[in-house]
């Protein structure tokens, strides 16, 4: 089952090993005032997903809260797709 995530990235839930939590990655190396939030996507072929979403300082809150609910809507189903694929 392939995701298209807000951001635009493709996420195949066949292929995913684990989802990481949500963290501060610190600030964006391309701009003076902007700060980055992000998790991992990691796969079983070794490879991993970066989902970031850049932010001001001052808009850290509602950042924060749009990168939970890509988190939270990912994880759940792909917990979801993982325990019908136990099921079977």
């Amino acid at each position: 089952m392939v995701l298209t995530l807000p951001n635009g990235q493709s996420v195949d839930l066949e292929k995913v090993s684990g989802i990481g939590s949500v963290r501060d990655l610190g600030r964006d190396p391309s701009s003076i005032d902007k700060y980055i939030l992000g998790f991992s996507v990691r796969l079983r072929t070794g490879e991993s997903l970066q989902i970031k979403k850049q932010y001001h300082f001052n808009d850290w809150i509602q950042a924060k809260k749009e990168l939970d609910a890509i988190h939270k809507d990912l994880t759940e189903k792909y917990n979801a797709f993982k325990h019908s694929k136990e099921a079977k």
